[in-house]
């Protein structure tokens, strides 16, 4: 992602795996120049697969030849240039499928490139693509995990990081165009229009397009029955362990739900996951920077003060000034007809409680937010991963009978890496599944954080409530 954002959040004193891997002298850079690259990795004794906690072996770890290996590559390699195109080698060309901009349907325009379109872009396809998978569709119109011609590709949208340049004048505020607000460490933000903060809420998210192959060409369907966006502003539903649940809407209370049942949208969806039954799992990566908490408003409660320091939503830099933040000033818009789609950038806590504010929006991010490709179900949040800046979701192999695992990253610095064991065992009767499948696999498992040893041996540790680190986590209170 452009501009990315590399705050350290972690103030433990945990080692990172870079530091371990360099006290065994076992780099990235020595792993590749010493032409072993991912099959070294493979090798390494850091973690059991699957299943629970069981430490790892403790082979040592062999010190890779330095020698680079041999390769053949196939083709001539394509030598440095500053040419603004996509330069392949001899013998190899390319076709664009869909780009930032393009319609869903026939009544949308044409992308200009030029920033003058009078649209939200909910209709367009979004900004930054990242993640994305590819889901077969059979004559019947259900999933199929065998090749087909006709499919649905499904595409995550980093980033509004490039935002200025979908407005004819770079972005506007306080009314003067040509800012560029980045999308981390903005100042005096002003006022800005509403048809450019929807248009940049909407560029996030995900896009679902049918894709059709004709004399073996892919092209994608302008007008598809099941084209549709997903963006920062799509109704959730909030899903998670039912000894739990309550709790867990609890959390999730706003002003937009009461009750915590729903929240509104995805943001930052970077490395993906794909689900054996045939769902996609958008990840929730950087997302804690596009909320705005202004000085003098402090949250209620001190579980929201450490949990919002510990994912990075900050404080507004200048002290009693509501329109100075730290993002991209989506929350500075009035809009009389719907003003909740911009009041909930705004984290303060000027309601008596949760209820009549936004100071829980931060809470409804984080997670795997599910997507069923072939059907317009409602997306469902599966909190049971975790929250954090989630960087992929993928599933081991599927067996009859034994649970699935999930493995994650935290694109954050000096973050960790999780693993999510199903509580339900894999049934293959499930393929084709949707959401349903969802509720069975998703909300009950076991969730694993892995701890590296500099032996190169590790162990997965559940993460639960009785777990001792969640005594050594003095500033916030769990409470289950």
């Amino acid at each position: 992602m452009s501009d990315h954002h590399d705050e350290n959040c972690n103030t433990s004193n945990n080692e990172d795996l870079r530091s371990l891997l360099a006290r065994n002298a076992l780099t990235r850079r020595h792993l590749i120049c010493g032409g072993v690259g991912l099959a070294a990795v493979a090798t390494l004794p850091f973690l059991a697969a699957c299943g629970g906690g069981d430490e790892g072996s403790a082979t040592p770890v062999a010190e890779p030849d330095p020698t680079p290996a041999e390769t053949t590559l196939g083709f001539e390699a394509v030598p440095k240039h500053t040419v603004d195109e996509l330069v392949l080698p001899a013998g190899y060309s390319y076709t664009v499928l869909h780009a930032t901009g393009d319609p869903l349907f026939s009544d949308v325009p044409a992308y200009s490139n030029l920033g003058t379109e009078e649209d939200d872009w909910s209709l367009r396809i979004g900004d930054h693509h990242d993640g994305m998978e590819l889901f077969y569709v059979d004559d019947a119109g259900r999933y199929t995990a065998s090749a087909t011609d006709r499919a649905v590709l499904v595409v995550n949208h980093e980033s509004s990081a490039d935002a200025h340049f979908f407005h004819p004048a770079g972005q506007t505020s306080n009314g003067v165009s040509g800012k560029k607000f980045s999308q981390f460490g903005n100042w005096d933000l002003g006022v800005r229009p509403k048809l450019e903060v929807l248009k940049e809420i909407n560029h996030h998210g995900v896009s679902i397009i049918e894709v059709a192959q004709v004399d073996g060409v892919w092209t994608y369907q302008v007008d598809a029955p099941l084209n549709r966006r997903v963006t920062a502003q799509t109704p959730v539903r909030i899903a998670g362990p039912a000894d739990h649940l309550d709790e867990i809407k609890a959390f999730m209370v706003t002003a937009y739900d009461p009750s915590g049942a729903t929240a509104r949208g995805t943001l930052n969806n970077c490395g993906h996951g794909r689900t054996p039954w045939g769902t996609y799992l958008a990840c929730e990566e950087n997302w804690a920077f596009y909320f705005n908490m202004p000085s003098g408003s402090e949250p209620v409660g001190a579980d929201i003060i450490a949990s919002r320091a510990r994912y990075g939503v900050a404080r507004a830099p200048l002290a009693s000034d509501a329109t100075s933040g730290l993002s991209q000033g989506w929350y500075t818009v009035t809009d009389p007809g719907n003003q909740s789609r911009f009041d909930r950038w705004n984290v303060a806590a000027p309601g008596n409680t949760a209820a009549e504010d936004y100071r829980n929006e931060p809470n409804t991010f984080g997670y795997l937010l599910e997507i069923d490709p072939l059907s317009g179900k409602t997306p469902v949040k599966r909190v049971a991963f975790g929250r954090f800046a989630h960087e992929a979701a993928v599933c081991s192999h599927p067996v009859a009978g034994q649970p699935l695992a999930f493995y994650m990253g935290d694109d954050s610095r000096n973050e960790y890496i999780y693993k999510f064991v199903t509580a339900a065992p894999w049934d293959e009767a499930d393929v084709g599944g949707g959401i349903t499948a969802g509720d069975k696999y998703l909300d009950e498992g076991r969730l694993y954080v892995a701890k590296f040893n500099a032996d190169g041996t590790g162990q997965w540790i559940e993460l639960n409530i009785t777990n001792p680190l969640i005594d050594d986590y003095a500033t916030y209170s769990f409470a289950n």
